[in-house]
């Protein structure tokens, strides 16, 4: 599993990801400083809630999507930077030079079909 691999080394105890359920196995992996949290992002939750409001219009749930986030598109594009902040931490890496080299990367038309190459496992930049 992919994830284990980045997290090799992390002993902290929470982890933050999506909803998949690949993650599950995260929360059930035996190591010393016991199996970690999951905490999933903003957006996911926000999702539930979108859902739960288009069947019922519950008040609350209106009340508690404008308090999550504004605007649909500015949770996701959020939860995007704050896992890849959380991915260059977990790696090891300087976020502000691996996002930098990233952001560098796409705007010289790096090919999508290699999107992975600027992800922070991946990042080229020294350690901190």
């Amino acid at each position: 599993m992919h994830a284990l691999r980045v997290l090799e080394g992390y002993r902290g105890r929470c982890v933050q990801c999506d909803g998949h359920e690949a993650y599950d196995k995260l929360a059930k992996t035996v190591r010393p400083a016991g199996p970690w949290s999951l905490v999933h992002c903003r957006p996911h939750v926000r999702r539930r809630f979108v859902k739960r409001q288009e069947k019922d219009g519950s008040p609350i749930v209106g009340e508690a999507l404008r308090r999550i986030a504004g605007h649909e598109v500015g949770a996701e594009n959020r939860a995007l930077l704050a896992s890849l902040i959380a991915n260059c931490r977990m790696c090891d890496v300087d976020r502000v030079s691996c996002l930098s080299d990233a952001l560098r990367a796409l705007l010289d038309n790096h090919p999508g079909s290699r999107i992975d190459d600027l992800m922070p496992w991946n990042c080229a930049v020294a350690r901190r």
